[in-house]
């Protein structure tokens, strides 16, 4: 009788959280959207039938990859590995971020990441404003949106440079954020008074925005359109006075 040597099948392995998981609830209490996302190049399925989850398997193979570019899509994925274990309710991401704090922690962890550099200013500014995540370079994230004229964005960042004992740089932006009537910049300036400066309250961006449209144009940068105040005036004329300087060198 000849012996034919069967060939034993390849032990599949998969990683998610910085960790290789022998079994679907290991991979459950470390599930993490971004790692698994990559997976879903046939590892996942061929993985999961090796654990005798074969219904599993067949519903990932049939879910459409491109899907999880969106949060409902996000939601449905994860629905096939928790069926029993999800609120009874509609929930958004950040609901189940909340959720999963007490019996899958990592998993919060992972999906509030997630969210969060997925997500577009508003969500940085929950993120933000509620301290849903440490570590975070906060002045960088938010320094990304600097040309956005958001009163919000230069209050945060001025207020994390004054933190930080930079108070002079702090203030311009201190000083932004008013222009734009950002309320809490305002009241920061109507508690330390001394910090206002000759300019406070001028309308930077208003001044800066006629300059830079009609910068050479002479006669029209003379005769600012705009209502000023007192402050405002003497910043437009100190500026024009300038571009006197610059248009007789330039000659």
């Amino acid at each position: 009788m000849k012996v034919i040597a069967k060939a034993k099948p390849v032990k599949i392995r998969i990683k998610s959280g910085g960790e290789e998981h022998s079994s679907l609830d290991s991979l459950k209490h470390n599930f993490n959207i971004e790692d698994i996302k990559f997976l879903l190049d046939g590892r996942l399925s061929r993985w999961l039938r090796q654990q005798d989850e074969v219904e599993l398997a067949y519903n990932v193979d049939g879910f459409v990859i491109n899907d999880l570019e969106n949060l409902n899509g996000i939601i449905r994925f994860i629905k096939l590995f928790f069926p029993l274990e999800l609120p009874n309710k509609p929930f958004s991401l950040l609901e189940l971020a909340e959720f999963w704090k007490t019996k899958y922690k990592k998993n919060s962890e992972y999906l509030y990441k997630y969210i969060f550099y997925n997500g577009d200013l508003s969500i940085k500014k929950y993120f933000y404003n509620n301290k849903l995540l440490s570590d975070i370079d906060w002045f960088s994230i938010f320094n990304q949106y600097v040309n956005e004229r958001d009163g919000e964005v230069q209050y945060v960042l001025g207020s994390i440079l004054k933190e930080r004992n930079e108070l002079k740089k702090g203030l311009v932006f201190m000083h932004r954020a008013v222009s734009l009537n950002y309320s809490d910049a305002i009241k920061f300036f109507e508690s330390h008074a001394s910090l206002k400066g000759r300019f406070y309250g001028a309308n930077w961006y208003k001044i800066f925005d006629w300059f830079n449209k009609n910068w050479n144009n002479i006669e029209k940068i003379k005769s600012f359109p705009l209502s000023l105040d007192p402050q405002e005036q003497g910043i437009v004329n100190f500026i024009c006075q300038c571009q006197d300087i610059v248009f007789i060198f330039e000659k």
